[in-house]
């Protein structure tokens, strides 16, 4: 196989070509060189950022929050039930009464687990302890505008428990009877668990004297229930 030669010719063009590339690229090297020398005297000597200004709400924003102002103005306003004259009783939440600082501990939780504006907590606070539980036992208020829900809620508790006072009033008479007269538990769990007339019947009769209170209390249950009493 014959050998391949190159005409001196043609390798001083190529060696020429090397060189010319070589000085190219040291030029670009010193040029890059100055052009990062003179980027860290601009850094060095840049004057110092004024602080950024907050951004102006856009035309959205404001729009969006004239909107939910308008919403929250609509809801409607409940007037608040002055309580009766006499010590405040505690709300009854899961059958169990709570002391008024609980109460309101509740309210407040109830308020921001729902996201009740201020106007609606202010109108919850104010109502008696009986209409809060109604409000609180109804669970979240679910939907667009939970404040007016709740607003709602406060004026049929209003409307739907004119006699809770009453019944109320009647649970601590009961309570009453029930240690006056030493009845035991199965008997005070009986007569707790009567309806309001039966309730009535029961301690219309008077103190229960007798060696055994709690078989006679026992004994006007039965009477009641057989329309004897």
């Amino acid at each position: 196989m014959p050998g391949m030669f190159v005409l001196r010719a043609e390798f001083e063009q190529v060696e020429a070509r090397l060189l010319q590339a070589e000085k190219e690229l040291q030029m670009q090297a010193q040029k890059m060189q100055e052009l990062q020398a003179n980027l860290e005297m601009l850094q060095s000597t840049k004057p110092a950022q004024p602080a950024m200004q907050p951004a102006k709400p856009s035309v959205f924003q404001r729009n969006f929050t004239t909107t939910a102002a308008r919403e929250r103005s609509r809801t409607p306003t409940v007037p608040s039930v002055k309580a009766a004259s006499g010590p405040r009783q505690a709300p009854i939440v899961a059958g169990k009464p709570v002391l008024s600082g609980e109460a309101s501990s509740l309210v407040e939780e109830f308020a921001g687990q729902n996201g009740l504006d201020e106007k609606c907590v202010e109108a919850l606070l104010a109502q008696t302890p009986q209409v809060q539980n109604h409000v609180i036992l109804q669970g979240p208020a679910e939907g667009r505008n939970p404040s007016a829900m709740v607003m709602s809620r406060i004026w049929k508790a209003q409307r739907e428990l004119p006699d809770l006072a009453a019944q109320t009033e009647l649970q601590a008479q009961v309570e009453t009877f029930i240690v006056e007269n030493s009845l035991d538990e199965q008997c005070s769990e009986a007569l707790r668990s009567q309806s309001t007339e039966c309730q009535v019947a029961v301690l219309g009769q008077g103190p229960a004297s007798g060696r055994n209170a709690s078989a006679m209390v026992t004994g006007r249950m039965a009477k009641f229930q057989k329309g004897i009493i």
